[in-house]
C-alpha cells in the first residue's frame, strides 16, 4: 500500500507545486467555484474541483506514508488516510471558495461619490455629458457627468446623485471648491 500512498503525495505535491510555479489558477470550475451561495454546500461542484482532489491526494498520500512507515494496521492507515484527504480537499475548496466570493472592501463604488467634490476634465454643456474627476479613497475616478449649466474645465463641482453610473453635479459653493 506504501506505492499508493507515495503516487498520491507526488501527484497532489507536483499539482500543488506546478501551480505555485506558474502562478496561475488551474482550478478551471467556472461559476460554480465562485461563491453562488446555493451552491456552497453542493457536493458535486467540490468533487470537480481541481483544488479539491490536489489537496486530497496530497493529505491522503502524506498521511498514509507517513502512517505506514510507523508502521501502523494497513486497514487503520487506509481509512484514516482517506478522512484526511476528503477532509483535506473538502476544507480547501470550500476556504478559497469562500474567501474569493468576499467583497474587498477597500474598493470604492460609485454610489460614494454622492456629496463629494470633484473637478471638471472634459467640459459640461447643458444637454451634453463632459467628465468629471473626483477622489473616493484615495483612488481618483473619472466619472461621466452631466449639468443644468455649463461648467468649463478645472471647475469644482459636487455631486447630487449617481444614476446608471452618470454623476449629476453643480458648482461647487465657494468655500467647498478645490485648490488650483
Amino acid at each position: 500500500m506504501l506505492w499508493l500512498y507515495v503516487i498520491a503525495l507526488v501527484a497532489g505535491g507536483g499539482v500543488l507545486a506546478l501551480q505555485l510555479v506558474l502562478s496561475h489558477d488551474v482550478e478551471g470550475d467556472g461559476p460554480t467555484e465562485h461563491g453562488d451561495a446555493h451552491h456552497d454546500a453542493a457536493l458535486w461542484p467540490l468533487v470537480t474541483s481541481m483544488r479539491f482532489w490536489t489537496f486530497a491526494l496530497l493529505a491522503f498520500g502524506l498521511f498514509g506514508t507517513i502512517a505506514t512507515l510507523l508502521g501502523s494496521s494497513t486497514m487503520l492507515v487506509l481509512i484514516l488516510a482517506v478522512l484526511a484527504g476528503a477532509g483535506s480537499g473538502s476544507l480547501a475548496s470550500v476556504v478559497v471558495r469562500r474567501l474569493s466570493s468576499q467583497i474587498a472592501v477597500s474598493h470604492s463604488t460609485v454610489a460614494e461619490a454622492v456629496g463629494r467634490i470633484g473637478r471638471v476634465v472634459v467640459a459640461l454643456e447643458e444637454g451634453r455629458p463632459g467628465k468629471i474627476r473626483i477622489e473616493l479613497r484615495g483612488e481618483m475616478h473619472d466619472l461621466l457627468a452631466r449639468a443644468t449649466e455649463s461648467i468649463p474645465v478645472g471647475e469644482s463641482v459636487i455631486v447630487e446623485s449617481m444614476e446608471r453610473g452618470v454623476a449629476t453635479v453643480s458648482r461647487a459653493p465657494t468655500e467647498l471648491r478645490l485648490g488650483p
